[in-house]
This record gives C-alpha cells, structure tokens and sequence, in this order.
C-alpha cells in the first residue's frame, strides 16, 4: 500500500521561501473561492502543484517566487 505524502515538501521545495509559498497558496485558495468553488485543505494543495507546475514564464515565477 502507498503512503500517502502529508507534507507539503515536494511544494514547498518549488518555491524560494515559505512566505512566498503562503503567499502564492492565498491568492489560489482566494481565487477558489472567489469562482465560487469551495475545496478541502487536500484539494487546494493539489491545486496549487498543479498550478505551479504550470507557469512556464521565468519572469512571472521570479514575481511569485517559485524557484
């Protein structure tokens, strides 16, 4: 059986700092819920790895702080 990940490790080594990884999760989690989808905890963090992962322009992860 596989363990389940229950950190946010393989996250928080995407970004430069925690700050800038709060920061980035605020404003997809505010994004959520502005769109009017409500999520839990688990579905907002694979939100935000996909998200993250998706950002292709090396200016815009520079601003958001994702390495």
């Amino acid at each position: 059986m596989a363990k389940k990940n229950l950190t946010n490790e393989r996250i928080k080594n995407r970004f430069t700092s925690n700050f800038a990884l709060a920061n980035y999760a605020i404003q997809v989690g505010r994004g959520e819920v502005l769109g009017g989808k409500f999520t839990t905890l688990d579905e907002l963090i694979v939100e935000i790895r996909k998200k993250a992962d998706s950002i292709e322009d090396p200016q815009i992860k520079s601003s958001i702080g994702i390495k």
